[in-house]
């Protein structure tokens, strides 16, 4: 029997890890899982769509998030890794990636500890969630609820998560639902971090 605090078996084709940065000091990074691709030419096996390889996805990723932040931010990629299917993974050569700048015009987050949560369930019935760090006009608001007819950022965002063309899903390799709860809490390790 499966010890109930061990994590779900990762099922997806494996994920990238991207980074971004204002510049005055805060760093912060990001895990996508994607669909299944070839450990040598990050090919997806599937194409979902107009995404036919890792770079197509990251260049995709890099047009929801810039929505998201202002242009003090900018994301680079850290790295691509190919999970196996034996429960380890392989860092891969990872393709060309032009670092993105963010383009919301708002107001900085009016904390840098602030972050906004997007949880959904996922067609496979997993959880599936994204956390933005200091995204721009971030302030403390209570719980909502977001889906692809939602305005700006967050209705882009799950336009894109819910679409047919993207290859990004969670640990189930299956896409979120188009229903998600947003919530916008202090992160206290960060609060802690900044503030001592």
């Amino acid at each position: 029997m499966a010890d109930p605090w061990d994590p779900p078996a990762d099922l997806s084709g494996g994920y990238f890890i991207v980074e971004y940065t204002n510049g005055a000091g805060l760093t912060h990074r990001q895990r996508l899982h994607v669909i299944e691709f070839n450990l040598a030419t990050l090919v997806y096996t599937a194409p979902p769509g107009s995404e036919l390889n890792v770079g197509d996805t990251l260049v995709a990723w890099g047009n929801i998030w810039k929505l998201h932040y202002t242009d003090a931010w900018t994301l680079n990629l850290i790295s691509v890794w190919h999970n196996n299917g034996d429960g380890t993974f392989t860092n891969c050569v990872p393709p060309s990636f032009t670092p993105v700048v963010g383009t919301n015009t708002n107001p900085e987050a009016a904390s840098p500890a602030g972050e906004t949560i997007i949880i959904a369930r996922t067609v496979g019935g997993d959880k599936f969630k994204i956390v933005f760090i200091s995204p721009a006009e971030w302030e403390p608001v209570a719980k909502a609820y977001i889906t692809s007819a939602s305005s700006g950022a967050p209705g882009a965002l799950m336009t894109y998560l819910t679409g047919s063309d993207t290859a990004i899903v969670a640990h189930d390799n299956t896409q979120p639902i188009n229903y998600a709860s947003i919530s916008s809490p202090i992160n206290d390790r960060l609060w802690r971090a900044y503030h001592l």
